[in-house]
């Protein structure tokens, strides 16, 4: 009997109970907001680690192909150019279309050497097809972490921003804007620019390869604004690969406007973006509150400067980004 009511003297009570939950509950709420950011402060450190291995990756080629880095896509600033890729751009010099060199198979070969190789000839007609024993190995570099907007591209399709298929679709989850205009001076854009950088012909001459780049410093010309090569002077300070950038009214985030993908959850302003330069250097960099309105979800600066992080908008149906 003794025995009996020792154990009753020592069983938690309800109440007891109830203030132990109670403590570890608060503990949880306390102790998620640093977990969190703390998960994405290592996704962020990963995602830099992308982009410098990015950056080699792109050295390795322009040492192969004198000094130019591999080309941007015409049409989009989210995938490599597939193969004799027809750009729709008329070369005035050669009174050719201009079509594209082997991007995906060269960065594929400078990640994979071992690799069996990513496209194979078609034997059903004309063109080729993934290998079926390609794997993407190293060339996970060229997907952000916590790129989260195209997780519901579907798998195989011709958008798909899927690591397998890269072969495929060229497309990664990053911006590239490196190398756009490999012609240069030819199919250069020479329409003008108005009084904040923008060119006073969006559409650009047909024989334009470069008119989605603002002119941001005035200069009259956007040569500046981009890398083709790894000599440009301008290479260690102009942003050739991102993140994410700024993208207003978007139907897949709806977050403030923005798409800051690390710090996301937060205030457009809290976030920030990694980006890497010409030169192969990475940084991660944050808006600056001076060119948001108060509440910080409309980008207003009319005339940024020229280390502003957000990007310039170029033409205006493709709202391809540039980067400073």
């Amino acid at each position: 009997m003794r025995s009996s009511l020792t154990f009753l003297r020592r069983a938690f009570t309800l109440v007891e109970l109830l203030v132990v939950i109670g403590i570890i509950a608060v503990l949880i709420a306390i102790l998620l907001p640093s977990l969190q950011a703390a998960r994405q402060q290592a996704l962020s450190v990963q995602c830099l680690s992308n982009l410098r291995t990015c950056g080699q990756f792109f050295q390795i080629y322009a040492n192969q192909n004198k000094g130019f880095l591999p080309e941007a896509d015409y049409d989009s600033v989210a995938k490599f150019p597939l193969e004799n890729g027809n750009s729709g751009v008329l070369n005035p010099a050669t009174g050719v279309t201009y079509k594209y060199p082997g991007i995906r198979e060269a960065l594929d070969h400078i990640a994979n050497p071992n690799s069996p190789g990513g496209r194979i000839p078609n034997p059903s007609g004309p063109g080729t097809i993934v290998n079926p024993l390609w794997h993407i190995g190293n060339l996970m570099v060229f997907y952000c972490p916590a790129q989260y907007i195209w997780d519901t591209d579907a798998r195989g399709s011709s958008n798909s921003h899927w690591p397998e298929d890269f072969m495929a679709s060229g497309c990664i989850r990053y911006f590239y804007l490196g190398c756009p205009n490999p012609l240069y001076p030819s199919c250069h854009y020479q329409g003008g620019f108005n009084a904040v950088g923008g060119p006073i012909n969006p559409a650009a001459p047909p024989a334009s390869l470069d008119r989605f780049f603002y002119d941001r410093n005035h200069s009259g010309d956007n040569r500046d604004e981009y890398v083709n090569k790894t000599s440009d002077k301008w290479a260690p300070k102009t942003v050739i690969m991102a993140d994410q950038c700024r993208q207003q009214n978007s139907a897949v985030t709806n977050q403030f406007g923005f798409a800051f993908l690390h710090g996301k959850g937060k205030t457009p302003l809290s976030g920030w973006i990694n980006e890497l330069y010409g030169d192969g250097h990475a940084e991660s960099k944050r808006p600056r509150a001076s060119s948001f309105n108060s509440d910080g979800t409309l980008y207003t600066n009319p005339n940024p400067g020229p280390d502003e992080v957000q990007p310039g908008w170029g033409n205006g149906t493709k709202n391809n980004p540039i980067f400073w």
